[in-house]
């Protein structure tokens, strides 16, 4: 169902209709990372790139590579005894491209040993959606859209949600936001609702959004049904 999804969303970038940000949801085993770099490809694609066939070429070319300079990664991290204080993002970037360009059904605990974190637990703190923010605001190196992917979204802590949430509720323009997690749940509803979801593999119940408004209608429909079992007249509020 996943992939399904995805090329609805790819056909649909590739004529041009690109949002701003993607939340892709899914674990690690059914490719979720995989099908983010097949939308970057996409965006390489689209008209909103402005680039003549051979650009788009040597712009895939650099994104096997994790080299593309306009798009940036994002995922949890911690200091470790080689980076010692203040760890991001980029203090990693030679091992996430080691990692990527093996496996994109990388999990978690895999990237933790990677970097030799040991007990420490990994995050996304402020600091790198700070970092998000002022890189959004900087014009590209290639002179046309920006894209942040941001993997295992959901360790970012409160103060870094909260960070992001201004910057996707007033994006600057050309810049895509793909964020990628296992579970939706465990980001702050006022980042889900401004996403374009995609979801990848089986989710479980805790892993899904319900809206509460059709709950409490649910509600009021099996309170009426039984209303109507001991009194026929209930049949209008039941319908």
């Amino acid at each position: 169902m996943g992939q399904i999804e995805l090329n609805k969303v790819k056909k649909a970038v590739e004529s041009g209709r690109v949002a701003n940000t993607y939340l892709l949801i899914g674990p690690p085993d059914s490719d979720v990372l995989g099908g983010g770099f097949e939308l970057i490809k996409s965006i390489l694609k689209s008209p909103l790139f402005e680039q003549e066939i051979p650009q788009q070429h040597a712009s895939l070319e650099k994104l096997k590579t994790l080299t593309y300079p306009d798009i940036h990664y994002f995922y949890p991290v911690n200091t470790t005894g080689e980076v010692r204080t203040k760890a991001n993002s980029s203090d990693f970037i030679v091992k996430w491209r080691e990692v990527v360009a093996n496996n994109t059904k990388v999990t978690l605990n895999d990237w933790c040993q990677k970097i030799g974190l040991g007990n420490k637990q990994a995050s996304i703190n402020k600091e790198e959606a700070e970092k998000i923010s002022k890189l959004a605001s900087l014009k590209s190196y290639e002179g046309s859209v920006k894209i942040f992917l941001i993997w295992m979204a959901e360790k970012m802590n409160i103060n870094a949600s909260n960070k992001l949430l201004k910057l996707l509720e007033e994006p600057p323009q050309k810049t895509v936001f793909i964020l990628i997690c296992e579970n939706e749940k465990k980001l702050i509803q006022t980042i889900t609702s401004r996403c374009q979801k995609i979801y990848f593999g089986h989710q479980p119940l805790d892993n899904q959004e319900f809206n509460v408004d059709y709950e409490l209608l649910f509600l009021e429909w099996v309170r009426a049904a039984f209303k109507v079992k001991g009194n026929k007249s209930a049949i209008n509020e039941l319908m």
